[in-house]
This record gives C-alpha cells, sequence and structure tokens, in this order.
C-alpha cells in the first residue's frame, strides 16, 4: 500500500520547470501617515526573478520559490511655498527626492496554465529594500536647482516590506512567454532608521519569461 502511495504521489507531481524572467515598468509610491498621503511620486524600475517549484499534473498547477533583484527609481515631488511674516505666500519652488534602491524578493507563489497558452498567478511574500544613493533639491519651474545636496546613509532607510502580486502570461514560442504583474509593497518594519517612515510602493511590470 505504502508503495501504491509513493506511485501516485510520483505520477502526479513533477519537478516544476525553473523560470527566468526579465522585467521593467512603472511604479508609484507614497509616503503614507494615517492613511493620507504626504508625498507622492511616479517613477520606474527593472530587474530579473527566478522562480523553481513542483507542479502539479492533474491540474497544471505549480507551486514555486521566486527571488531575484529589482533595481527601482524611487522619486517623490513637493510644493513648498514661502510665506512672509503675514502668513502671505511670496514664492513657492518644487522639491524632490529620489532615491536608487535595490529589491531583493522572496515569494511563494501558485500559478496555472490554461489551454497550454495562459498562464496565471498569485504570490506574496517579503521584501528587504535598501538605498544605494539618495539625493534631494528644489528648483522653480524648469529654472536650475536652487539646492542641491547628496543624501547620508543615515537619512535613507533600508527596511522590510510585505509585497502580493498578480501576473498573467501568453506563451509566444516553446519555453518564451510574455507576462505582466501588478506587485504592491508595504512597509513593515525599518532594519536602519531610528524613525518610522510609513511607505507604499505600487509597480506595473512587463517582461520576457523564459522557461528551463
Amino acid at each position: 500500500m505504502r508503495r501504491i502511495i509513493q506511485l501516485i504521489i510520483l505520477t502526479s507531481i513533477s519537478a516544476g520547470a525553473a523560470e527566468i524572467i526579465a522585467l521593467g515598468g512603472g511604479n508609484h509610491q507614497a509616503w503614507v501617515d494615517d492613511s493620507t498621503i504626504i508625498l507622492d511620486g511616479i517613477s520606474w524600475h527593472s530587474g530579473a526573478l527566478i522562480s523553481e517549484g513542483i507542479t502539479f499534473r492533474r491540474t497544471n498547477l505549480t507551486i514555486a520559490a521566486e527571488t531575484g533583484l529589482i533595481y527601482q527609481y524611487e522619486k517623490y515631488h513637493d510644493v513648498l511655498n514661502f510665506q512672509d511674516e503675514f502668513g502671505e505666500v511670496y514664492d513657492s519652488a518644487d522639491a524632490y527626492w529620489k532615491y536608487d534602491n535595490l529589491i531583493v524578493p522572496l515569494h511563494l507563489k501558485g500559478s496555472m496554465d490554461f489551454a497550454s497558452r495562459i498562464n496565471v498567478g498569485l504570490g506574496s511574500g517579503i521584501s528587504v529594500v535598501r538605498p544605494l544613493t539618495g539625493k534631494s533639491w528644489m528648483q522653480q519651474e524648469k529654472e536650475e536647482p536652487l539646492y542641491e545636496w547628496e543624501l547620508e546613509r543615515d537619512q535613507m532607510d533600508t527596511y522590510l516590506a510585505f509585497q502580493i502580486k498578480g501576473e498573467a502570461g501568453i506563451k509566444i514560442i516553446p519555453r518564451l512567454w510574455i507576462k505582466a504583474a501588478v506587485t504592491g509593497q508595504y512597509k513593515v518594519a525599518d532594519l536602519s532608521a531610528e524613525v518610522f517612515v510609513n511607505k507604499r510602493a505600487y509597480f506595473a511590470s512587463l517582461g520576457l519569461a523564459f522557461r528551463l
């Protein structure tokens, strides 16, 4: 009986093909305080992911672990108003903050093939976000920056985030797929800064996936 059960398991489960994805897209990020957006901005990201898992043959369901490296250009914009002693606004300037981030995600995801040409998946996990460099500046309209300075390491927070993503793909040729994904990222813990700054980001990605 034990051998029969083992045989059934072996015939219903196979090693899932590894998948490598090169991707890029846009992202919207925000600093949030009590559900109120303090700062936000739109920028871009690119990177590569790799996944490996097992496939349940009868359902075409694959459970896989996924990780990789993502570069995120994180940018925020605000308008600063300058007031005189009577509280009247006499001038304004645009303020910007930008960070070059390295994101390392670790997901557990499930995906399923339909008609051998369409794939949909859903996953969640954690990510570590580390700013590599940062800069802030102010400028008026299209003039040269009034002030510009590089951010120090203690002014940039390395943090742990929760991620949830949904994806869909279409096979274009054997082993090669076009995949689109939407990912939400929510900061949960600081790993370096003493003051917690609540951040969230949403990524819309498009990429090519190669199944090994």
